[in-house]
């Protein structure tokens, strides 16, 4: 749940259609509760509608700042303030039972302006011509006592600029005086203009990664779940002071203030609570930003200490019983009601291996992926770390025992929560049949699996093979590295390595396996990327090499944000008044250099784009493929209601139209895309549906005599 700042929403549009009478008691209330306390301030009757006759819509716009409100004993007076963690709408009921219904309830904060508004009205006249309007405004909405804006004005032109460069800041109620030279009347609006000179609509905006974080803590405080950075884009990386407060106590921020794209990191005290739910709001603010201020809840439940549960989650992929070669994603989710700690990927021993004291062969450590699995934010909202509940693991079975020629394994992936409690999350078998592969494999060395890299010059190494008798052409025309799906370069490659010609001895590239490319990461957004490299060999097989996770840290790097700036802009409900594309697309699956691409058709009725890909695989999907045309494109992974910028892993050429995708290992599952033609505007709907990979067994040609 999230809450309301009063200070920000104030406007209230209420709408109601019943057949109702004031007889009958033909009214409504509002009712909020202010954060921290327990009773609810209840407003006096709305009344919704006073005549006899057919149902009708009803529309009320009130300020819910200066709304009274009933003064009964046990209600609060607090009004309008604070923050508020329960907001309703009480239509009242009727003996007998009335029909009606709630055409819309929203709330809306106030118009702004610095040296400009349009004011816009509405009439009706029966007579014919000559009806002029005047506009005042004054400071408390009554006695029709303001100042004169502007007089005798057309009323059929339905508008006025009304110049507030050298007004004072604060709210203005403006009020229109309509005649027709016989008859008059006069109207207050509902809300008043914010006259605000700091407000410029040109600033930038400002964006966070997440607008909710949760916490779990024992009630001792010795075990708290890990403190949780917050990113804060700045459109076009421009550079504008901003600063972070907090009206909780034991809600810790560091650091407080910044300037230009930056992050802060939010923490819990390490003290003794009682147990319960405790929540907060964190408020961004920057004076050279359009959209400020920004907020953040943080929720936080304490635990009586031994109380806590054990991780749960699932162990998803490879495919139990499957025969594979090569590399295969390990890959599952994993909560806990205050964190998962980590999550390993054990085999159980083979006969005659030393057994482990835990009973089980260590293989390597999972890396939790943020984005990775967007449905456990939605199906699990309420648990700590909900955003980065999916991981993976590259398993190079090569790397097993007998290098997994012709060997049975049983997996067992097992998480650990901050407390120490363990849970076995399955197990997979599978059935290694590497005596039988044809494909290129190899492996990335840097980056690490979930490591970091920085600098215009950081140094990507990798290996690859391919079984004989087919060889990689040493000159490193079939090799190409991928960083968020895209081609950046081909590798040095032929690089002796001695552990891999050590371990493959007959492999025709077993001196010259190792290659390295230059990356210049300042070229890329701070944060999560992709990074791959696609393997051909002289007899035309093809293969994903290493895909992996990493994260880009340059001081001062640049923001290229624009999906996460629009996302913020909008929302999905937004994005419906563009109309929908229902020309096909192109979709180009997997790895091989030469392909036939897909043509998809949308759904007739409802516009959405379906296909599905394997895991770790590549996805180049054309939007326009019937239309060279120039466009500018803007995409966005929706998530629920909400527009976000679209998945790690991935990149959007916003002129031409056509979306890359190399997702890591731990991606799975349905992940709907929404993509903008800002030039036609129109949009397409896309849904990825991202499945367990099927390693189809390539049995070798047997030699001829």
């Amino acid at each position: 749940a999230r809450g309301i700042l009063p200070a920000a929403f104030r406007g209230l549009d209420l709408g109601l259609a019943g057949d109702q009478d004031l007889v009958g008691g033909s009214e409504a209330r509002v009712m909020w509760k202010v954060l921290g306390e327990t009773m609810e301030n209840t407003s006096q009757d709305i009344i919704m509608r006073h005549k006899a006759g057919p149902p009708v819509i009803n529309h009320i716009i009130a300020d819910l700042k200066n709304m009274p409100l009933e003064t009964n004993p046990g209600l609060s007076q607090t009004g309008w303030n604070g923050f508020l963690d329960g907001f309703r709408v009480d239509p009242s009921e009727f003996v007998p039972s009335t029909e009606f219904y709630v055409e819309n309830v929203k709330l809306a904060a106030f118009p702004r302006a610095d040296d400009t508004y349009v004011i816009q009205w509405e009439y009706q006249d029966d007579d014919a011509g000559g009806v002029t309007v005047s506009l005042y405004h004054d400071a408390d909405r009554t006695g029709y006592d303001g100042a004169l804006i502007a007089a005798g004005l057309d009323a059929a032109v339905g508008s006025y600029a009304w110049n507030t460069s050298s007004m004072a800041e604060g709210e203005y109620y403006l009020y229109a005086e309509i005649t027709d030279g016989r008859n008059s009347n006069r109207q207050y609006a509902r809300w008043p203009v914010v006259v605000d000179h700091s407000y410029v609509p040109g600033l930038p905006a400002i964006a966070l990664s997440h607008d909710t974080i949760r916490f779990g803590v024992t009630n001792n405080g010795n075990v708290i779940t890990r403190p949780q950075d917050i990113l804060i884009q700045v459109e076009n990386n421009e550079s504008i002071d901003w600063t972070v407060t907090c009206n909780r106590d034991f809600i810790e921020i560091s650091p407080q203030s910044g300037n230009g794209t930056g992050k802060f990191t939010v923490s819990i005290t390490p003290q003794a609570y009682w147990a319960g739910t405790y929540d907060g709001t964190i408020t961004v603010e920057s004076a050279g930003a359009s959209n400020s201020p920004r907020f953040v809840r943080v929720f936080m439940e304490a635990y009586d200490t031994g109380t806590s549960a054990c991780p749960f989650g699932q162990f998803a992929t490879p495919i139990n019983d499957s025969t594979v070669q090569s590399s295969i994603a390990v890959t599952g989710w994993a909560l806990d009601d205050i964190e998962v700690e980590s999550v390993k990927i054990y085999r159980e021993p083979l006969d005659g291996e030393p057994v482990p004291p835990n009973g089980y062969v260590f293989v390597g450590d999972a890396v939790f992926v943020e984005g990775a699995r967007p449905d456990l934010e939605t199906t699990y909202s309420n648990y700590p770390l909900n955003y980065r509940g999916g991981w993976g693991y590259m398993l190079l079975t090569y790397g097993l025992p007998n290098r997994g020629m012709n060997e049975t394994f049983v997996l067992h992936a097992m998480a650990t929560d901050k407390e120490g409690n363990v849970t076995d999350l399955g197990t997979k078998t599978i059935h290694c049949d590497n005596q039988n592969a044809v494909k290129p494999f190899g492996a990335i060395a840097t980056p690490t699996q979930g490591g970091e890299a920085s600098g215009d010059s950081y140094r990507n190494w990798g290996w690859a093979l391919t079984p004989p008798p087919n060889m990689i052409p040493i000159d490193c025309s079939t090799l190409r590295v991928l960083v968020d799906g895209v081609v950046v370069g081909q590798p040095t490659y032929n690089l002796y390595r001695e552990d891999v010609a050590t371990l493959f001895p007959e492999y025709l590239n077993k001196d010259g396996a190792a290659g390295f490319l230059d990356l210049d990461t300042t070229a890329y957004a701070n944060g999560v990327h992709t990074i791959g490299w696609i393997v051909t060999d002289d007899g035309a097989n093809s293969d994903g090499i290493g895909s992996r996770f990493f994260t880009i840290v340059n001081t001062n790097g640049s923001s290229t944000a624009g999906a996460t700036m629009m996302a913020m802009r909008r929302n999905a409900e937004d994005l419906t008044a563009f109309p929908m594309d229902f020309s096909p697309v192109e979709v180009f699956l997997g790895f091989a250099p030469l392909q036939d691409a897909r043509r998809i058709h949308p759904n007739g009725a409802t516009g959405l784009v379906l296909f599905s890909m394997e895991e770790i695989s590549y996805l180049r999907l054309n939007l326009v493929p019937d239309d060279q045309s120039t466009r500018k494109y803007s995409g966005y992974l929706q998530v629920g209601n909400a527009l976000r910028a679209l998945p790690a892993g991935s990149t959007l050429d916003t002129r031409n139209g056509v979306f890359y995708w190399q997702p890591g290992p731990g991606f799975l599952g349905d992940y709907d895309l929404v993509f903008v033609d800002e030039v036609s505007g129109r949009r397409r709907l896309v849904r990825v549906s991202i499945i367990p990979r099927h390693y189809p067994i390539n049995t070798k040609p047997i030699p001829a005599k």
